[in-house]
């Protein structure tokens, strides 16, 4: 029974009382309350009691049930776990355990959680009549604002656990109306929403009044106020037990190695360094001696007295940086395109009017400074422009103004664009909706040759093409009444010429003013790079200056180790500073001494030892003489704690431990830690913080989200914009609600820079021609390879190509090499017969070279002598006499058709018919062989009968011998070689006989065996099939199952089998060409494109995205099958995610989104996949 103490009732869910738990074991009782994290109330309760000598069941027993409510008299509620329960036979009981009522927080998760994120489901989007006309949120939430409900984080709170409330008197005033920072949760429950993010945040304290579900919260600032303060002393001398005083040296840093969010450094505020220390701690004996200690303080005060001084350097270094960029990457903006507008239906074409003419405004108000908007700030329907005399809006002087911003170049481009081009065009697009093609309106185009939009990589870009359109345009120069009659002859006709004529002229008229434009980028540029290189001599002068190792410093050896060892370094980032894509190189330095700042004063906390107190004390709750105490001892007071005589600490109570139902001498009160640092002693650096700031060795990171939300929304994003060089590029983007884009000069840059040193080595290219043809067709093309990649000896392939050819086709001649050789001279010398077999030389029809030769050489055509050059051989007879001999034919060279000029039959050879249709001879001969060495005795007979007619020779010998029908020729030695006509036997033949004038040679029965000397049968002379292998003396080589010889059977003149060197050969071809293939590749710049024809905003029949690749600037999505392009949906929907990509596994190159796809928000990634090829693109 609890006699004169705190009762506890078992209560309903609407905290109505049931009845008082009486069966409470009360020495088991134990409260523990915090200020940081919820109580615990924990008792053991009997299932009977004795009541007048009776054994009753307990009251609520049976009904202590999980999420039943309990309530500690004038306490608070609790929230009861499912009890265990236990028992002996005899006696059960149940264990309870119940916690705050606000746990309740903790029970109830908020799903995609967005505020002021400017998000199309943030919170403050979602208000209604809270967006403008470019789509951005008139007001921001506010922590509490009643009048407001959407726009009040306390009431849209309220809106997701509707049974708690809060009271306007309970929020601190300094709270109301006060923005809330930019906050983005996927899924994070009510508790630690209210305690670990916003909290700390804001720089409040959450409280909760469990006995009327009530929310209370207090500012940070009035954590300190003197109602807290108490007039309790607790030492050993009255109600202490023990005092534990505790430290973590393992928590003690002396440098820290600073980030914030996005890569954000401190480099330039801290002399390129991003390293702080702190070693005041230690500056004292025994750690450095008192001279040591003095040149310590110098180093540092040269430090800080000079930052100052680099700060500002580094800011002019970024002034200058970004104008020297601008100039040298200014691009027009991508709204320029007109084939947008042509894909919009009426609807989106208002839509986009609509938006850019308030862009304008917003770029207007930007540096109008009288305007100071309406109650809201972002809204601009009630602003006046300046007007000109004739009551026009006075653009000009809004040009003049943004060109005065940051560098001359604060969203003047994009006002500039906007008025002059994207609005009239808009507007062409809507006159032109239901007109035939031939009435059409023709859009607003002179901007293509506005060479005020370009910067020097995009004039460079443009002044080559045209110098090459002027080179290749060279034979148009004149106009057509110029040219001579001869000169006409050689174009088609005038209409024609002209064509090119007037190509001609317009590249001529664009190339002065684009070279004049691009002669003053580069002036202005160097203006400006000639600065940013004093600045930075100066910056590492004064860094130089700054380091440790500066010798005007006087540290020693023994000094420097002293101090390195006195260096603990750990990581420290706080995501709550970051720079963002429309962060100029100005404002990002502005960042970096946030950050610094933040870093210093971090530091001064964990570079020295912090103490932790705790004390077990007599419970005064319970001590008549400390009953004025009674209503101090509570969370939130500060006490004094005397740890001895001498000492003592004030400290703030944060949690207390006791039995509030029995009276026990035990008391337990633990404090906040009462952190030093360079601005004093304060336990709000701990009280507030999300986590304690020695909770991880190894880095400190703070913050969860954007907390300087002002640079994602419209009056800083603005502010920002207008400084930026690529404005108009990233507003357009930002202002649809989509990520902001990297420009296309950028990456051009990015690729030129990448690509500009990388050269092909074509020292070692080998290849057949089949080979290089598919290398060729493959990746060798104009529009693959770069002219600034291919680099000759005296400069790039396009002059070369430009000096060099200038021809319709390309001769023999005009191939010269390195030193000065011609084709030809090149081919005698690299091609030998020994090293290229014919079966190695194939034509593009895939014939082999006999093949060509067979088809393209005739007689009539070549003739023997003019072929030349054949190893020692004067003449390819020469050639043929040397190397055809009875050993060396084959199978395949039987066939002999022809004997010299006439004809032989097969068999039976009768005679050579030689007739002057079938033998010229050449009168020259006839002239010096015959005529000029005949004479008259010549023709006289030295015997002449009826019978015989013998002509003798100049020898006296006879020559040819004629008797009736037989005719006989002699040789020197006086014997019948040849005999023609009747023998002896009356028969007709023909015989030859040998050098003994007895063998014979041929007869009739035709030739013999002694007949057919070597080299007198030729290919020609015999018939296809007439001789078998049986019949042939040597061994021939069998043709494969494919009509050829195996390359096995082939040998090399050293004996090597030419099959294995060819393998070799092919192999080594092989590997080069890969490896060629493998840089090429490599040297490959690959990017992915998110088209959207309709515009970026979701219309009821969906938003469509086309995905588009690009390799090297050149698109090659059609070369891609759809499977290789994948899409997956990333947002704060988890399993909605996962859900969406299960079902959209499927590779395509054209996405349409629903409504149902973006419900709660969305982005969306495309990524192209294949082979050692992976780029992905986010919308």
């Amino acid at each position: 029974m609890i006699q004169g103490n705190k009762r506890i009732y078992l209560c309903d869910l609407n905290l109505n009382p049931i009845t008082q738990l009486n069966g409470i074991q009360t020495d088991s009782v134990n409260l523990n309350q915090y200020v940081k994290d919820i109580g615990e109330l924990t008792f053991d309760v009997d299932e009977y009691i004795i009541v007048n000598d009776q054994k009753v069941k307990s009251n609520g027993y049976d009904e202590l049930d999980l999420y039943m409510t309990l309530c500690l008299e004038d306490t608070g509620m609790y929230q009861l776990q499912k009890p265990t329960e236990s028992g002996d036979g005899q006696k059960s009981y149940k264990s309870v355990v119940a916690y705050s009522l606000e746990k309740e927080f903790e029970d109830k998760s908020w799903i995609n959680f967005k505020i002021n994120t400017g998000a199309k489901d943030s919170l403050e989007q979602l208000a209604s009549g809270n967006l403008n006309e470019m789509g951005f949120a008139k007001e921001f939430v506010t922590f509490c604002n009643p009048d407001k409900p959407e726009l009040s984080f306390m009431d849209l709170l309220i809106d997701q656990i509707p049974t708690w409330s809060y009271d306007l008197d309970d929020i601190d005033a300094r709270l109301i109306k006060k923005k809330m920072p930019s906050i983005e949760e996927q899924n994070v429950t009510l508790y630690n929403l209210c305690t670990s993010t916003i909290a700390p945040r804001m720089e409040c304290l959450f409280l909760f009044d469990t006995m009327h579900r009530k929310i209370k919260v207090l500012a940070k600032d009035n954590l300190d106020d003197k109602e807290y303060e108490s007039t309790v002393f607790i030492t050993y001398r009255n109600l202490a037990q023990q005092i534990d005083v505790s430290v973590n040296e393992d928590s003690v840093f002396t440098r820290f190695n600073c980030h914030g969010d996005n890569e954000l450094n401190i480099r330039n505020v801290n002399y390129q360094d991003n390293y702080i220390f702190n070693l005041d701690y230690f500056m004292r004996s025994p750690y450095m001696s008192e001279e040591l200690i003095v040149k310590v303080k110098k180093w540092i005060e040269y430090r800080e007295s000079h930052r100052e001084e680099y700060i500002d350097l580094s800011k002019q270094w970024a002034d200058n940086q970004e104008a020297s960029s601008e100039l040298q990457n200014r691009v027009p903006a991508d709204d320029l395109y007109t084939d947008q507008w042509d894909e919009m239906n009426k609807e989106g074409l208002e839509e986009s009017l609509k938006y850019y003419n308030t862009l304008l405004t917003s770029l207007q108000v930007s540096v109008d400074p009288n305007w100071h908007g309406a109650e809201d700030g972002n809204d601009y329907t009630g602003y006046e422009p300046w007007k000109k005399p004739d009551g026009s809006v006075d653009h000009d002087r809004y040009l003049e103004e943004l060109k005065k911003v940051s560098n001359g170049y604060g969203g003047y481009y994009t006002y500039y664009d906007t008025l002059h081009y994207i609005i009239p065009n808009i507007e062409i697009a809507l006159k032109n909706l239901d007109l035939p093609e031939d009435q059409k309106e023709d859009y607003v185009k002179d901007w293509e040759t506005n060479w005020d939009l370009y910067g020097i990589t995009e004039l460079e870009a443009k002044q080559k093409e045209y110098n090459t359109k002027i080179e290749k345009l060279s034979d148009y120069k004149k106009p057509w009444s110029e040219l001579t009659e001869e000169e006409k002859k050689q174009f088609t006709n005038e209409e024609n010429y002209n064509i090119y004529h007037n190509q001609y002229n317009e590249a001529a008229q664009h190339i002065d003013a684009l070279n004049k434009a691009l002669e003053e980028r580069k002036a202005k540029k160097k203006v400006y790079d000639d600065k940013i290189e004093e600045i930075n001599n100066s910056r590492n002068n004064l860094a130089s200056q700054a380091s440790l190792e500066h010798s005007s410093f006087g540290f020693t050896s023994s000094d420097l180790i002293t101090i390195r060892s006195l260096f603990h370094d750990t990581d420290y980032q706080n995501s709550n500073i970051f720079s963002t894509s429309l962060t100029t190189t100005r404002t990002e330095i502005d960042c970096e001494l946030e950050l610094y700042e933040d870093s210093v004063s971090k530091l001064s906390e964990v570079s020295q030892p912090q103490y932790t107190f705790s004390v077990q004390m007599d419970n005064l709750f319970e001590i008549p003489e400390f009953e004025h105490w009674k209503g101090q001892i509570d969370l939130l007071k500060f006490i004094r704690l005397g740890i001895r005589d001498d000492y003592s600490v004030k400290l703030r109570i944060i949690g207390i431990t006791r039995n509030p139902c029995e009276s026990t001498p035990d008391l337990t009160l633990d404090f906040s830690n009462m952190i030093t640092s360079r601005s004093g002693r304060s336990d709000l650096t701990e009280l507030l913080e999300m986590e304690n700031n020695r909770g991880s060795k190894n880095s400190f990171t703070f913050g969860t989200g954007d907390s300087d939300s002002e640079k994602e929304y419209l009056t800083a994003l603005l502010e920002l914009m207008i400084k930026n060089g690529l404005f108009q590029h990233a507003v357009g983007d930002i202002a649809g609600g989509t990520v902001g884009q990297v420009d296309e000069a950028t990456v051009n840059r990015l690729i030129a820079e990448y690509l500009k040193n990388y050269k092909v080595e074509v020292g070692h290219i080998v290849g057949d021609k089949a080979e290089f043809n598919e290398l060729f067709s493959k990746y060798i093309d104009a529009e693959f390879i770069s002219a600034q990649i291919i680099q000759g000896n005296n400069g790039d392939f396009i002059d070369f190509i430009n000096s060099h050819i200038k021809i319709d086709k390309i001769t023999v001649e005009q191939i010269v090499g390195p030193n000065g050789e011609n084709f030809i001279d090149m081919v005698n010398g690299v091609i030998d017969v020994k090293k290229i077999s014919t079966e190695l030389i194939t034509g593009g029809d895939g014939n082999t070279f006999i093949d060509f030769v067979n088809n393209t050489i005739q007689s009539s055509t070549i003739k023997a002598d003019k072929i030349t050059g054949i190893e020692n051989s004067k003449t390819f007879i020469d050639f043929v006499n040397n190397q055809i001999a009875t050993s060396d034919l084959s199978a395949n060279i039987g066939n002999i058709e022809n004997i010299l000029s006439g004809f032989a039959g097969i068999g039976d050879i009768q005679n050579i018919h030689l007739t002057t249709q079938n033998a010229v001879i050449d009168k020259a001969v006839i002239k010096e062989l015959i005529a000029s060495q005949m004479s008259v005795a010549d023709l006289m007979a030295h015997q002449a009968t009826a019978e015989l007619i013998t002509l003798i020779g100049k020898d006296g010998q006879p020559t040819i011998a004629f008797k009736d029908s037989t005719q006989q020729f002699y040789d020197s030695n006086g014997n019948v070689r040849v005999q023609i006509g009747q023998d002896g036997n009356g028969q007709f033949n023909f015989v030859i006989r040998g050098e003994d004038g007895t063998t014979a040679m041929f007869d009739e029965n035709g030739i013999t065996k002694d007949g057919i000397p070597n080299n007198i049968i030729v290919n020609n002379m015999l018939a296809n099939g007439t001789i078998q292998k049986d019949k042939l003396g040597f061994q021939i080589i069998e043709p494969n199952e494919h009509g050829g010889i195996d390359i096995s059977q082939v040998y090399l003149g050293d004996g090597s089998k030419f099959g294995i060197e060819y393998t070799t050969f092919k192999e080594t071809v092989t590997n080069d060409i890969n490896s060629m293939n493998q840089k090429i590749d490599e040297s490959s710049s690959y990017e992915l494109y998110i088209e959207m024809p309709n515009g970026n905003r979701m219309t009821p029949a969906g938003l469509t995205l086309n995905a588009r690749l690009f390799k090297n600037s050149v698109e090659v999505t059609t070369d891609w099958n759809n499977r290789y392009f994948t899409w997956r949906r990333h947002s704060n929907d988890h399993d909605g995610d996962i859900n969406w990509n299960n079902t959209h596994k499927e590779g395509t190159k054209t996405l349409l989104l629903t409504s149902n796809d973006v419900y709660k928000g969305a982005m969306f990634e495309c990524k192209f996949e294949t082979d050692g090829i992976s780029v992905s693109k986010f919308v």
